[in-house]
């Protein structure tokens, strides 16, 4: 997830805010489409818009005017204001909106501990209802905007004193290409990179260490990133 989505405050609806020059300006917006477009989905702005006016407060219908908008973004035209408060701002989320998320990210996380993991003395995997009544003993917290698949071994630690379990590892060497190895190096740094290896002309070779479980997600994001200019081998 990129910086600046974030829910600090109560609002009676989702919205995307952005200060400039000390004045605040909010977009009401349709929140998973203004998370997507964040994270670089293209969408069209009225696909992620709820309403199509820029609010100095939305919550008291305070509209902006087409001077304050000029002074501020140097247009006036929604769409384009629009594409700088969802790009540059922050997405403002209700409360019942990321407790959706938090137990959304929750019911994912679990599957994956429930496909991956299993109990290292009967070698069985592990029931989901024993996995929800030992987050809850071990009082876990999941990141709602982090994907699934980053939490799970954060979680799996926080359970090991309550729940005894072992996930199997797989070890992928890649081979990215000059073009894609530095825009790919920051995602490839949330794995466990256990040997990285610049080459001569610029690529990057690296070997890392996941849960063999999130292998075939692994090589898919890998695959997509790169659009495919990557070489694979699981050792």
């Amino acid at each position: 997830m990129k910086p600046g989505i974030i829910a600090r405050e109560k609002v009676s609806f989702n919205t995307a805010r952005i200060k400039i020059f000390g004045e605040r300006f909010e977009i009401v917006v349709d929140p998973d489409k203004a998370i997507e477009f964040k994270e670089g989905k293209q969408l069209p702005i009225d696909e992620v818009c709820k309403a199509f006016q820029v609010f100095k407060d939305a919550n008291k219908g305070i509209i902006a005017n087409n001077e304050e908008l000029q002074k501020a973004f140097h247009t006036t035209s929604f769409e384009e204001i629009a594409k700088k408060i969802l790009s540059e701002g922050e997405i403002q989320l209700t409360t019942a909106y990321r407790e959706h998320l938090r137990e959304q990210r929750l019911k994912e996380i679990i599957d994956l501990i429930h496909r991956q993991a299993v109990d290292p003395r009967t070698k069985m995997p592990v029931p989901v209802q024993r996995l929800e009544l030992a987050i809850k003993q071990a009082h876990v917290v999941v990141n709602e905007f982090k994907k699934a698949a980053d939490q799970v071994q954060d979680v799996v630690k926080k359970l090991r004193p309550i729940l005894p379990l072992s996930i199997e590892t797989v070890k992928v060497q890649i081979i990215v290409t000059p073009e894609y190895s530095s825009k790919i190096y920051g995602w490839l740094k949330r794995f466990d990179v256990k040997q990285e290896q610049w080459l001569n002309n610029g690529g990057l070779q690296c070997i890392v260490e996941l849960p063999a479980g999130l292998k075939s997600e692994f090589v898919d994001e890998l695959n997509h990133k790169t659009h495919g200019s990557v070489e694979v081998k699981i050792l």
